[in-house]
C-alpha cells in the first residue's frame, strides 16, 4: 500500500500520456515496472474503467496493489474559449467529470490546457478559471494550467497572468519540458520565479529543432537526456530555485509501439533516475 504522505522530491511520477491510448492496466504496469511512486492519469482512463465494469474502488485497489499514488488528473480542454475540440472522448471531459475522477482516486490536482485553438476568450477565461478553481477547491483539489506553445496559453507568463486575473488561490502551473522548450524558454528564464508557482513537472527530450507538424512532434519524444534539449539544466534550475516537489516523465514515443509496457516503464524510470542524479550532482 502506498503511504498517505504526499509525494516529494525523492519520488518519481509516470504520466500516462506516455502510453496515450493504451489500457489502464498497461499504464499501471509501466509505472510499477519503472519504480515510480505515482502515476498521472487521464479522466478518460477512469471513465473507460467504469465502462468496463470496474468500480472506483477496484481502480483504487489496482493502484494500491502496485504501491502507486494517483498523482494528478488530466486534462480539461474547452474551458477558456476559442477551441474546437476533436471527437476523441479524452479531450471532451467536463469540469464535473474531471473533478469527480480526481476525487475518486485521491489525486491532488486537475490539469487544464488549451491546445485546439490559438486564442482564448480573454474576457471570459479568467472568470471561468475562477469558477473551476472554486469547484475544485470545494473538493480539496488544486488546479494546474499547462502552457502549450501553439495554444491560447502558450507560455508560463501567459498562464501566470491568467491565474492573477482570475484571483484564484489554488491554481499553479504544470511545466512540460517539450512545451517549455518549444515555446522558446530556457532554464535561466525561470531563475527569478517563485518555486510555489509550479505544481507539476513533466520531463522528456527532443531534437533542438521542432518538426513541421507540432502534433506529430509532441507525440514522438525522446527520453530525458536522450535528445538535444537542456532538460538536465532545467531540472537543476528547478531545484536551485527551491522546487521541492516530485519530478515526472511524459514521453509518448513511436518507439514504444514495439515494446511491452513493463519495458517502457523500466526505460522511463532509468532515464528519470539518471536525470535526477545529474541534477543533484550539479
Amino acid at each position: 500500500m502506498p503511504s498517505d504522505a504526499p509525494l516529494g522530491r525523492d519520488d518519481l511520477i509516470f504520466y500516462s500520456a506516455t502510453l496515450f491510448g493504451s489500457p489502464l492496466e498497461e499504464k499501471l504496469i509501466a509505472a510499477e515496472s519503472g519504480g515510480f511512486a505515482g502515476i498521472g492519469l487521464w479522466a478518460s482512463d477512469v471513465t473507460a474503467a467504469r465502462t468496463a465494469g470496474l468500480s472506483d474502488g477496484d481502480v483504487r485497489q489496482m493502484l494500491a496493489d502496485r504501491n502507486l499514488h494517483c498523482a494528478g488528473m488530466d486534462c480539461l480542454f474547452g474551458w477558456a474559449g476559442g477551441e474546437s475540440l476533436p471527437p476523441d472522448p479524452a479531450f471532451n471531459i467536463g469540469v464535473e467529470a474531471i473533478i469527480d475522477a480526481a476525487s475518486a482516486l485521491g489525486a491532488p490536482a486537475i490539469n487544464l490546457a488549451h491546445a485546439f485553438g490559438d486564442r482564448i476568450d480573454a474576457v471570459a477565461a479568467p472568470e471561468r478559471l475562477a469558477q473551476i478553481c472554486d469547484r475544485a477547491g470545494a473538493a480539496g483539489l488544486e488546479v494546474l494550467i499547462e502552457p502549450i506553445p501553439w495554444g491560447g496559453i502558450p507560455t508560463i507568463h501567459a498562464a501566470r497572468a491568467l491565474i492573477v486575473a482570475s484571483g484564484a488561490t489554488n491554481a499553479r502551473l504544470t511545466i512540460d519540458a517539450w512545451h517549455f522548450f518549444r515555446a522558446g524558454w530556457q532554464p535561466d528564464d525561470i531563475a527569478a520565479l517563485p518555486p510555489t508557482l509550479f505544481g507539476a513537472i513533466q520531463f522528456c527530450d527532443a531534437a533542438s529543432t521542432a518538426g513541421v507538424d507540432h502534433w506529430a512532434d509532441t507525440s514522438d519524444r525522446n527520453l530525458p537526456m536522450h535528445g538535444e534539449l537542456a532538460v538536465a539544466e532545467l531540472a537543476t534550475m528547478l531545484r536551485r530555485i527551491g522546487y521541492a516537489g516530485p519530478f515526472g516523465i511524459e514521453c509518448p514515443s513511436l518507439a514504444w509501439n514495439d515494446l511491452d509496457a513493463a519495458t517502457v516503464g523500466q526505460r522511463c524510470g532509468d532515464a528519470m533516475r539518471r536525470l535526477c542524479d545529474h541534477a543533484t550532482a550539479r
